[in-house]
C-alpha cells in the first residue's frame, strides 16, 4: 500500500498535502463520482442497449389492500354474512433493479482508457529525491479506498441511492433528468447536457395504500376498491450539486515537465457521441470521476470495495418501505332501500398493521 502526499502550490512554493488535507480531499472524490454513478438503482427494465450494463433484480415490493365482498340484494331479507363470500385483495408489485456499468463499456475502455492511463496522468508527489506522478494504484491507496468505504457506510454519501418518503429531500435528486452527464450529445445531435438516469421520470418505488374503510357505503354505491395512499416511497440519489466541494488543487506535469494546477470544476460538454474523443484529464473531475466509476463497478473487486445494493445485507439506505393493511375480518353492513330491496356487503375494517417490510441496503463487495 502506497499512500502518497500530492503536491500543491502555497505562496509560489510546493507543499505536500498533510494527512488532514488528504482526508479533506475525499469528499471531492465522492462528488466526482456522483456526477454519473456507475452503480445505480432504477425502475427501468432495460438500459444501455441491454449490453452496456448488467442488470439484477434487487427486490420486488408488493402493496396489498382489501376490498369488499360481493354486494348482494334480496327482496325478502338481508343476505347472510356467509353468502357474501370473502373479503377481496388488490395487490400491486413494483420491481426495483440495480444497474452496474460493465468494464467493457466504451465509457471506460475507448474514451477514458481507465484501465490503461497514459503516463503523467495523475497528481505529482515528492518521493524524497524527485517529483513523480502518482499512478492509479497510488490514487486508490491514497483517496479512492477511503471514498469507496465511506460510500457504503449507509449515510447520505454523494452518488449513492436511498429510499425516502420526501420527494424533495434536501441534498438529493430524483433518478431522472435533474443531473447531467459530464459529457454527452443530445438525441438531436446537439452538444449539451445529456439527461442521466430514468428518462421516463419514474422515481417512485413502492406506494403503500390501504382500504379507506370510511369511504364504503351501500346507500351511495361506494363499493369495490376504495384506496387511500399512506406513503409514497421515492428512489433518490444523494447529490450535492454541480459545484465541487472546496479543496486544494493538486498539480500535474505536462509532456514538457511543466507543473500546472488541475481544474476542479466539471469538464465542459463536447462531442463524444462516437466515444472517439478522450476526456480532458486536466479536469480532475473527469480523471477521478471515471476512476471512481471503474472502482465502484469492477476494479475494486480484489479488495471487496465495489459498490453494490442489496435487499438483505449491508447498511440500510433511507426509509424502509412498509406494506400496511387493515387487520379486521370485515364489517357486515346492511341497508334496506325499500320493502323489496335488502342489500348487504362486508367492507374492510380494522386497525392498520404492517404486513411486509422492504429495505434497500448498500455494501462494499
Amino acid at each position: 500500500m502506497a499512500v502518497r502526499k500530492p503536491l500543491h502550490y502555497v505562496a509560489d512554493s510546493l507543499k505536500q498535502m498533510t494527512t488532514a488535507e488528504i482526508a479533506a480531499f475525499i469528499p471531492y472524490c465522492k462528488w466526482a463520482y456522483s456526477q454519473h454513478p456507475s452503480v445505480d438503482v432504477s425502475l427501468l427494465s432495460s438500459r444501455g442497449g441491454g449490453t452496456e450494463y448488467t442488470r439484477s433484480s434487487l427486490l420486488t415490493t408488493t402493496d396489498t389492500r382489501k376490498t369488499n365482498t360481493n354486494v348482494m340484494s334480496r327482496s325478502d331479507t338481508f343476505p347472510s354474512q356467509g353468502s357474501l363470500g370473502a373479503i377481496s385483495t388488490v395487490t400491486t408489485n413494483v420491481e426495483i433493479y440495480q444497474y452496474v456499468l460493465n468494464q467493457s463499456s466504451p465509457l471506460f475502455q475507448t474514451r477514458t482508457k481507465v484501465d490503461n492511463r497514459p503516463p503523467r496522468t495523475y497528481p505529482v508527489y515528492w518521493d524524497g529525491s524527485t517529483v513523480r506522478p502518482m499512478n492509479q494504484q497510488d490514487m486508490f491507496d491514497t483517496f479512492y479506498s477511503t471514498a469507496l468505504t465511506e460510500l457504503a457506510d449507509g449515510t447520505d454519501q454523494d452518488g449513492t441511492f436511498r429510499i425516502s418518503t420526501d420527494a424533495s429531500l434536501a441534498g438529493h435528486s430524483g433518478n431522472h433528468a435533474v443531473k447531467t452527464w459530464s459529457v454527452g450529445v443530445l438525441p438531436n445531435g446537439n452538444i449539451g447536457p445529456l439527461p442521466d438516469g430514468d428518462p421516463s421520470l419514474k422515481v417512485n418505488g413502492m406506494v403503500d395504500t390501504r382500504a379507506n374503510a370510511g369511504a364504503y357505503s351501500i346507500p351511495s354505491g361506494a363499493y369495490g376498491d376504495q384506496p387511500m395512499t399512506i406513503n409514497t416511497y421515492y428512489i433518490l440519489q444523494t447529490y450535492s450539486g454541480l459545484n465541487p466541494p472546496a479543496t486544494l488543487k493538486p498539480l500535474y506535469i505536462d509532456a514538457n515537465g511543466n507543473a500546472f494546477q488541475y481544474k476542479l470544476e466539471r469538464m465542459p460538454y463536447y462531442n463524444s457521441g462516437n466515444n472517439s474523443v478522450d476526456d480532458d484529464l486536466t479536469y480532475l473531475s473527469a480523471l477521478i470521476g471515471k476512476d471512481m466509476m471503474a472502482y465502484a463497478s469492477y476494479k475494486a473487486a480484489g479488495t471487496n470495495q465495489r459498490i453494490r445494493y442489496h435487499a438483505s445485507s449491508g447498511n440500510i439506505r433511507g426509509s424502509q418501505m412498509t406494506d400496511t393493511v387493515l387487520n379486521g375480518s370485515g364489517a357486515y353492513t346492511t341497508h334496506q332501500f325499500n320493502t323489496n330491496n335488502y342489500t348487504a356487503a362486508i367492507f374492510p375494517n380494522g386497525s392498520p398493521v404492517t404486513q411486509n417490510t422492504y429495505t434497500l441496503r448498500i455494501e462494499n463487495a
